[in-house]
């Protein structure tokens, strides 16, 4: 039974959280966020990404000054911290979707004891660099994307607060996201909210499989028990799985592994897919065991129609089928993760990203259905892990509107 507990959030004061987020575009982007540092003295980037503008490479020098602008920040009053622990309540909307889940610190030992679980493999050079994130902060400042079964409540948990009571804050990301936040800071109702999660079976991580590593590896790393206990917790926003919104994460492959186009039908079809040629036209697949593909110049929709393992929920994802039969069996590409010919394509870019990338090089390109929330808990129930990229959450939780510091 996962656990939750309140704690005493640094975040903006009024006026700055615009200043002060981080989007995922621009901490993902060294030359937008060195754009930002120069020109944005609240930005939090100076607590994680300091590095990109200053001279050294030497890490205690970079958390030195990264400690220096929290201190900073903190003095001139852009950022304040709660008086006493509290939760928080937290909305993400864009487009015509929105997800209400709940803020609050989480204990790291119990993604250590799996009670906290993943679907996804994780890069140790990927951690290793979020550790240092870590302790140039402090803390952590973009929240841990968890879900939990809705179907294990009878409600969600915080409608009543949201409605009742007015947000701190309201604003629209560079990406069209609606971050909407209230404090909940009623005891009672802080302790109702904490025992209706202790009764849920697990969490599962949605998007932060690194951070949550990294969380990991930082409290096993504390040289004695204090240090360890102070690093024991970390900040998650968690959400039921039935307002879970996941897009598809598509792929492009380099060549035809010596085939021409022609064979390469004929090689599908062998391998049980019927293809049938749609035309200029992008579309989506729309169902289980289904893909469309563009080569050339031309859509095409697949279908697989062999013999799927329902015994285990890794073998019987549309994604697996495609990895073992498509990508490996026939175009010889057998790790994912590090093949150079193989490149993954966010759904958040559409199909037009598809056919731009046959368009720049590529030979082909292929779409997927997402997998639902309940593949997914399947899989993390049995221990297992999907391929790479297989899943693609949106909306994201944006980083520093909430920040927990390690205390």
């Amino acid at each position: 039974m996962p656990n939750i507990r309140p704690f005493k959030g640094v975040r903006p004061a009024k006026g700055f959280a615009d200043e002060v987020y981080i989007s995922h575009e621009n901490s993902a982007n060294e030359d937008k966020a060195r754009k930002l540092l120069l020109s944005n003295p609240h930005t939090l980037l100076h607590l994680t990404h300091n590095d990109l503008i200053m001279d050294t490479k030497d890490e205690a020098e970079i958390q030195k000054s990264c400690h220096e602008a929290f201190n900073r920040l903190m003095g001139e009053g852009v950022l304040i911290q709660e008086e006493k622990p509290v939760l928080y309540a937290y909305r993400l909307s864009m487009a015509n979707h929105s997800q209400t889940g709940l803020i609050a610190s989480i204990d790291i030992r119990e993604y250590i004891d799996k009670k906290i679980k993943k679907h996804e493999l994780t890069r140790s050079s990927k951690a290793r660099l979020q550790v240092d994130i870590l302790k140039r902060v402090g803390g952590i400042i973009e929240p841990i994307l968890l879900a939990y079964d809705s179907d294990e409540l009878g409600e969600h948990l915080i409608e009543k607060w949201t409605a009742s009571h007015d947000s701190i804050y309201d604003t629209l990301d560079v990406g069209g996201t609606r971050h909407e936040i209230w404090v909940i800071d009623d005891p009672e109702f802080m302790a109702d909210l904490e025992q209706k999660v202790d009764a849920l079976s697990a969490f599962y991580i949605c998007d932060g499989h690194h951070r949550i590593e990294a969380a990991a590896e930082y409290y096993l790393e504390a040289k004695n028990d204090e240090e360890r206990e102070d690093r024991a917790f970390s900040m998650a926003a968690i959400f039921p799985s039935d307002e879970m919104l996941i897009l598809d994460y598509n792929r492009a492959v380099h060549d035809l592994n010596g085939m021409s186009e022609e064979e390469f039908i004929d090689t599908l079809k062998a391998h049980e897919f019927n293809v049938e040629k749609i035309g200029p036209n992008a579309i989506y697949p729309e169902s289980l065991g289904e893909y469309t593909m563009y080569m050339g110049d031309t859509w095409y929709k697949l279908s697989y129609t062999g013999e799927r393992n329902h015994d285990d929920p890794v073998e019987a994802l549309d994604v697996s089928i495609l990895q073992e039969i498509v990508l490996q069996e026939i175009l010889g590409i057998g790790d994912p993760q590090h093949d150079e010919r193989l490149s993954f394509i966010s759904g958040t870019k559409g199909l037009h990203a598809l056919e731009a990338a046959v368009e720049d090089g590529m030979a082909v390109a292929f779409a997927l259905v997402p997998p639902s929330m309940t593949e997914i808990m399947n899989v993390c129930n049995a221990g297992k892990t999907m391929p790479p990229k297989s899943t693609c959450f949106e909306p994201k939780p944006a980083g520093g509107l909430i920040v927990h510091i390690n205390e």
